[in-house]
């Protein structure tokens, strides 16, 4: 389970500072800059709140220790090493640390808060989570500095939704891992319809596969589609490939 650490407050900024003494020059500057710097992250912040899609940021440095001290002890081969220890794959897991999700997390998990996300983080792995998070850390070993896979996952009340995850080691947190971004989306409709889909047409071919007359697909009054034995119908299957429809010729029309 990947755990989230508890958020520390800090002091005020200007916390200690007097206004008895005007500021010299390079002090207006730095506190200038000290100010759009502050600017900068708020506005970061807000996007990273606002955002349409489920934002992670979490904190793997404790799993790059672990890693590295794999590879001090000789270990060359991360997916041999976890055929051989798959009870590893889960230690790490836990070792993941969730520093702040967005909004769109929580409605995608269904929590009514951050604290309640945080305390069903253990709800919401299936076993294809666990297996995309060590094809991750795989790649992450070799490393790359971008994932990205389709995921199982489950909300807090147990509803499975299919997703799209990338993950991703900004530039500057190589050799730490302290700062991992994960972007969701949530594709459950997609893939339903897709399956919908998939459905209908094997339906129907099936249909025109087993049918003992010529058949044809019409979408509104073009031929869209012929699907038949054409030793059977051969004598208006080309007018048919033409775009001519015939009164007396069978056909499906959707």
């Amino acid at each position: 389970m990947r755990k989230a650490p508890k958020r520390h407050s800090h002091g005020s900024l200007l916390q200690g500072r007097t206004s008895a003494a005007q500021p010299s020059g390079n002090g207006t500057d730095a506190l200038a800059r000290h100010g759009e710097t502050l600017l900068e992250d708020n506005h970061r912040s807000d996007v990273f709140e606002q955002a349409p899609v489920s934002l992670w940021e979490e904190d793997f440095s404790e799993i790059k220790r672990r890693l590295d001290s794999l590879k001090r002890s000789g270990v060359e081969d991360l997916r041999r090493h976890f055929r051989k220890h798959p009870e590893e794959v889960l230690s790490l897991a836990r070792m993941a640390k969730v520093v702040r999700v967005n909004k769109a997390t929580l409605d995608l998990y269904e929590a009514k808060g951050v604290e309640e996300f945080r305390e069903g983080l253990s709800l919401v792995f299936s076993k294809e989570s666990y297996d995309v998070f060590k094809e991750e850390l795989i790649a992450f070993w070799k490393g790359k500095t971008l994932f990205s896979s389709e995921a199982t996952n489950l909300t807090l009340s147990g509803e499975r939704k299919d997703m799209l995850i990338r993950v991703a080691i900004p530039p500057g947190f190589e050799e730490s891992w302290s700062r991992v971004f994960v972007a969701i989306t949530d594709v459950t409709n997609l893939k339903e319809g897709i399956e919908g889909l998939r459905a209908f047409s094997d339906k129907y071919r099936k249909v025109f596969a087993t049918a003992h007359t010529p058949m044809m697909i019409v979408d509104h009054g073009t031929v869209s589609t012929i699907l038949c034995k054409f030793d059977k119908g051969a004598n208006w299957a080309a007018p048919f490939l033409s775009g001519l429809i015939s009164n007396s010729t069978p056909s499906l029309t959707i």
